[in-house]
């Protein structure tokens, strides 16, 4: 019910707010793709699908496993008792909120590449302790689930680089089609394929999480190092 109440104050704000000066030039210009905007997406800037498939695979290995499969997991796999398992997820919830903003803030003032650089090492880092330490003792698994929701706050860079990859034009057709084929293939798949892997490895979610980190961070690298040879055209 509240779902459907933030529905419906969404749109009554949306309906008040006014286009952004990018698209009000582009509208004046009539230079929205003409053609069909799928189509110019995949043919054009397959790149920047390719980039921005990776890092929402990143995203929803992250969110799938760390909020929405760990408390399950912390109570059949390794033992938690229920209440401090699902308790532990909220604080994590609520860590996530805190983390995102923060990411945010770092980003406007470092930069994507480097924001992805440090947090995703640091999101890995926190992922290991928690399926690790916390789950060996109880009393550890509120704040190293905490610990691990603060780090899933890098997730917020990922719609900042995709705005950023995709020109106005074609924007939102590239948004779109990029995060929501990729979040439906590997979001869908991850709970599978974390279960099969568990049947070898009891810290199977934290590998999962700890190659897309590494991945994460290897795109970071990768941003850091084109804005330098941007700066440098620029000179």
């Amino acid at each position: 019910m509240l779902g459907g109440a933030f529905g419906f104050l969404a749109m009554y704000v949306r309906r008040l707010l006014a286009e952004t000066p990018v698209f009000l030039e582009l509208k004046a210009r009539r230079a929205l793709a003409s053609e069909t905007p799928l189509k110019t997406v995949v043919c054009d800037y397959p790149g920047a699908v390719v980039l921005s498939g990776l890092l929402t695979w990143m995203l929803s290995a992250a969110i799938v496993v760390i909020i929405l499969l760990t408390p399950a997991l912390l109570q059949k796999v390794y033992g938690v008792p229920t209440i401090v398992a699902l308790r532990a997820n909220s604080l994590a919830s609520i860590a996530l909120t805190a983390g995102c903003v923060f990411a945010g803030r770092l980003t406007d003032r470092f930069g994507p590449g480097r924001v992805l650089m440090f947090g995703c090492p640091l999101l890995a880092v926190a992922t290991y302790l928690l399926y690790t330490a916390g789950t060996l003792d109880p009393r550890l698994t509120a704040f190293l689930y905490m610990l691990a929701g603060l780090t899933v706050g890098i997730v917020a860079v990922v719609p900042y680089v995709m705005i950023a990859t995709f020109p106005p034009a074609i924007r939102f057709s590239g948004i779109s089609f990029s995060y929501n084929l990729a979040y439906a293939i590997f979001g869908g798949l991850t709970p599978i394929f974390v279960g099969w892997l568990l049947s070898f490895n009891r810290l199977a979610p934290a590998h999962y999480v700890g190659v897309f980190c590494l991945s994460g961070a290897a795109i970071g690298a990768l941003l850091v190092a084109h804005d330098r040879r941007e700066k440098r055209g620029a000179r």
